[in-house]
């Protein structure tokens, strides 16, 4: 049996949220729904409400007003209380405006073999279809943009499937639509195996970094401070290797976010630059080279996912903190990488 690694680096760091520059063009309102407790599958809490965070924080990031942005409190436990939470965010919307739909969850099959998406607070749940969702909208003027990171979450737009359905939601022009996966794949998050999951799921983490300018919003690929569907999408697909982020319209030029390119960027950098590796996988046998700058002291950690019969092995990734320098101490971050270029070699324990 063939045994690959793939590696993920992890820095631990707040984003603050840049101040917002007056739009006068479009409303733009949004709803994050994250969803953490689940009657049918296992519980992804917390990472379903860094989620949540990390879109709000993304999405205010940049100089694009949003007029509303609600996070439910309560688990969203029903299609009817869903509906309930979107007449509140986009009822008053008009033509020119923009909603944005973001829900983080599993995906499953009902008994029918229709893709559900799930809302539950672990003690009830509901199956949430395409169509249902897409009735929600009903009556909600203007564009409306949705976001789902869940599992066979392409299926709500007929994507990543054997053959097409006689029946696709999201067709009519004012519904633009991306997931995290195809409709025959599973969607990720990072938990590294411990007794709680960590962090948030692998597609939110790189969208929110795509619009960021910590990155220096990497999604703008023409640099003109508007990043559309079309390239945060294509950023995605180059980003993103858990599951294939799908889109329809597969190209749309509507603008998702905006930032001003002539402002001075204040917000931290990376602490972390200049990755490098020996090689973009390892045999059980091979040892690995990976080199990086520490710009300041940060506490490093090493995501490893296993690739075997075929699958990357996502529920077994293992999180790994670099302990070279473990005698250290910076103020709370004992055993913190102190600033510098370093090089790690790193094996597989093949015993294990």
């Amino acid at each position: 049996m063939r045994i690959i690694a793939g590696f993920l680096i992890v820095a631990m760091l707040c984003l603050p949220i840049a101040g917002l520059a007056e739009d006068t063009i479009r409303q733009n309102r949004a709803l994050l729904v994250g969803v953490n407790e689940f009657l049918s599958q296992e519980s992804t809490d917390f990472s379903s409400d860094n989620n949540v965070q990390d879109m709000a924080a993304a999405l205010q990031g940049g100089t694009m007003v949003f007029d509303t942005v609600l996070i439910p409190q309560e688990p969203v436990i029903s299609t009817a209380m869903l509906g309930e939470w979107i007449q509140k965010a986009f009822g008053d919307a008009d033509a020119n405006d923009v909603s944005y739909l973001y829900l983080s969850t599993h995906g499953d099959h009902d008994a029918r073999g229709e893709t559900v998406l799930l809302l539950s607070d672990g003690q009830t749940e509901c199956g949430l279809t395409a169509a249902a969702l897409e009735a929600l909208f009903d009556g909600i003027a203007g564009t409306k943009i949705i976001l789902l990171d869940a599992c066979y979450s392409g299926a709500f737009i007929g994507k990543g499937m054997r053959e097409q359905p006689d029946t696709v939601c999201f067709r009519s022009a004012d519904f633009k639509v991306l997931t995290s996966s195809g409709a025959m794949e599973e969607s990720w998050y990072w938990n590294g195996q411990s007794s709680l999951a960590q962090g948030s799921f692998y597609f939110t983490q790189i969208l929110a970094q795509g619009l960021s300018p910590r990155w220096d919003y990497p999604a703008d690929r023409n640099r003109d401070g508007a990043v559309t569907l079309t390239e945060l999408h294509r950023y995605l697909l180059q980003n993103h290797g858990a599951s294939t982020p799908q889109l329809y319209p597969q190209e749309d030029e509507t603008v998702f976010f905006t930032y001003d390119t002539d402002a001075e960027i204040t917000q931290e950098q990376s602490p972390i630059l200049d990755v490098e590796f020996s090689d973009d996988v390892m045999n059980a046998d091979d040892i690995l080279t990976l080199t990086y700058t520490a710009v300041r002291p940060v506490r490093v950690a090493y995501q490893i996912v296993y690739f075997r019969d075929g699958r990357w092995q996502f529920d077994e990734a293992e999180l790994l903190y670099d302990d070279a320098e473990r005698f250290t101490a910076f103020g709370d971050l004992a055993g913190a990488v102190m600033p510098g270029r370093k090089v790690r070699e790193i094996s597989l324990n093949q015993g294990e």
